[in-house]
């Protein structure tokens, strides 16, 4: 029976998040433990200390024995919801097949068919074996997604405090967040806040990179980050670059003469642009983009592409989120003219834009919607399945959260920016207030007589607000907090504990 709980990524990639902290891959936020006690992070570890750790040996020989990690969790939470995860992606990307083709672990036969039939699935030139991934000790990481600081110049609805510093600066978005960036306390190098910065730091990812033959850069912005920007520059002047994979994800509002130059000269090549909308619409939710700039930077990239040829793929990355529901259409028929591959995601985070906190009645009418852009656009890449995911998705989602906090989040970001939700987003706008008073612009009597009208959409409201109250009043009873503890994997202090 093929392991169907082996990653390749904790035997191939070093990964570290916004504020340092290293973890098996970009989606799990659990920290790797060292063996002083402390959390590890390039701020207090060396990035051979990390690498060759205790905990990440741990890591590797538990999925070798095939067993399912709690820090895994959104993986096997996809495999279940959406019948395929992003490790089905880089295990199908990055593992070398034997002579028959098999690459020796499971990925779901529908998720293979989608990467297969897509543009999407350029695959890297560098691939292993699954016998060649142990061990790992004293060898050098082969692939990089370092996410080095959260310097970006935009503040994206849909983002947070630790991936953009524009919304770390903005004292509504960041509240509203509540997320921090939670650096340690001290760190190794002289620099103190602006660790990132540090020359220490960017010769030492250097010398610890030199052998990487994969390379992934996100955000924060690759292209204003000072880390990113010197580490391009120096595998294309040491000629590295001639042997990488390189993989960017960027908003693209900031592409220079120089970064083209620089991208043209990798062994193979992919951009993901993160693009959830079209014309005033995206200047909205990836706010302070400019719609014009951005055309003119795709522009750019097509020119390097037609350069390129099959070394490159370009994509766009569509988060759907709430704002964005009704609004797929004019950002499809716009990456069709410009003969751009899409891949068509969801925002299950933050709560408040989450596709989770749609109203019952809404969510019939988006999951109407994609029902019929999987036909109307069947022609594009794998938008089809991608549709039948998120509609799969919407009708398994059974825990509602308010609708008020949408629009109470969306009026207080509309009075800090000056931006008008209900002008930019009319039929969005007009779904909301078909289910009920927008808040803000109805009185008490108003709600009252609303809800008594529809008890169902009342019982919606109140249930997030009593789960939230009753979680936090059991918690402070010591035979609930033990059982809470134990469910949920956390040791006394309340962290996830390592495992």
């Amino acid at each position: 029976m093929k392991n169907a709980s082996l990653c390749v990524l904790p035997f191939l990639q070093f990964n570290t998040l916004p504020n340092g902290r290293a973890t098996v891959c970009c989606t799990s936020d659990t920290p790797l433990i060292g063996d002083d006690g402390r959390e590890l992070n390039i701020l207090t570890h060396t990035f051979d200390a990390i690498w060759n750790s205790k905990a990440l040996q741990e890591v590797r020989s538990d999925m070798l024995a095939g067993k399912q990690l709690r820090r895994c969790d959104s993986c096997f939470s996809e495999d279940t919801r959406i019948n395929g995860s992003m490790r089905d992606d880089v295990n199908y990307a990055l593992l070398r097949p034997d002579a028959n083709g098999d690459i020796g672990v499971d990925i779901p036969e529908k998720m293979k068919k989608n990467i297969e039939r897509s543009k999407i699935s350029l695959k890297p030139v560098f691939q292993i074996g699954l016998d060649e991934l142990m061990p790992v000790m004293g060898r050098k990481p082969k692939s990089f997604d370092l996410r080095v600081d959260n310097k970006c110049n935009l503040a994206c609805v849909i983002c947070n405090p630790r991936y953009s510093s524009l919304i770390e600066d903005d004292p509504v978005h960041a509240r509203w967040s509540g997320v921090k960036m939670d650096l340690p306390t001290t760190n190794r190098f002289n620099s103190g806040k602006n660790w990132a910065r540090s020359e220490e730091l960017t010769a030492e990812i250097l010398d610890f990179a030199n052998e990487a033959e994969y390379v992934q850069m996100a955000g924060g912005e690759p292209f204003v980050s000072r880390v990113g920007l010197a580490w391009l520059k120096h595998m294309v002047e040491t000629g590295q670059s001639r042997s990488v994979d390189l993989t960017i994800f960027t908003n693209a509002q900031h592409i220079t003469p120089r970064i083209i130059d620089q991208i043209a000269t990798f062994r193979t090549v992919r951009l993901i642009l993160s693009i959830d909308a079209y014309g005033e619409q995206y200047e909205y939710v990836r706010y302070p983009g400019k719609w014009a700039n951005l055309e003119t930077n795709v522009g750019k990239l097509l020119e390097l592409q037609s350069r390129m040829g099959a070394k490159i793929v370009i994509m766009v990355n569509f988060t759907l989120s709430i704002y964005t529901c009704f609004s797929i259409r004019p950002m499809l028929d716009w990456c069709r003219k410009t003969g751009v591959a899409v891949i068509l995601s969801f925002a299950l985070g933050p709560d408040y834009v989450s596709l989770y906190n749609l109203p019952g009645p809404v969510k019939e009418k988006v999951t109407a919607e994609l029902e019929k852009i999987a036909v109307d656009y069947a022609d594009m890449n794998t938008i089809s399945s991608q549709a039948d995911r998120i509609i799969e998705l919407l009708k398994k989602m059974s825990s509602p959260f308010s609708a008020q906090r949408f629009m109470r989040f969306t009026n207080e970001m509309d009075k800090a920016r000056g931006t008008d939700f209900h002008k930019t987003f009319p039929d969005m706008s007009r779904a909301y207030k078909e289910c009920g008073p927008w808040t803000g612009d109805a009185s008490v009597i108003d709600y009252l007589r609303h809800y008594l009208r529809h008890p169902r959409m009342a019982l919606d409201e109140i249930y997030p607000v009593a789960w939230a109250l009753v979680i936090n009043v059991g918690r402070r009873i010591p035979g609930v907090r033990k059982a809470w503890r134990v469910i949920s994997g956390r040791d006394r202090d309340g962290h996830l504990k390592q495992v």
